[in-house]
């Protein structure tokens, strides 16, 4: 199978009431080196959805706006968030803005599970 992008997939657990925050680098396979190399992301725009199975948007995580909750570092990108006030397992993916062109770069399932202090 040929893809245009071939997004990873990544399950990410995070703790209802804790902070979302991690890191990723972004890499991209490089033709004539024949090895990944860092996918330099300035100037690009990161956004982030989080659904539920039914399709309902829990979280729209962006490096636009007035208070980003995304930040790049040249092929690093940085996710500090609200909490999940639910728990559950939701699906999420990862799409890189350059120019007119949109990418979905990483998916895959966001389990919030319970926090047992509270």
């Amino acid at each position: 199978m040929d893809y245009n992008v071939k997004p990873s997939v990544n399950n990410i657990v995070v703790k209802k009431g804790d902070t979302v925050k991690y890191s990723y680098n972004v890499t991209k396979w490089d033709e004539t080196l024949q090895e990944y190399v860092p996918y330099i992301m300035t100037g690009m725009t990161i956004d982030i959805h989080v659904r539920r199975a039914d399709g309902l948007l829990l979280k729209h995580w962006t490096t636009s706006g007035g208070v980003p909750t995304i930040t790049i570092t040249v092929d690093v990108y940085d996710v500090y968030a609200d909490p999940f006030t639910e728990t559950g397992m939701f699906y999420y993916d990862v799409q890189i803005t350059a120019g007119v062109d949109i990418l979905t770069v990483q998916e895959g399932k966001m389990i919030v599970t319970t926090e047992q202090t509270q």
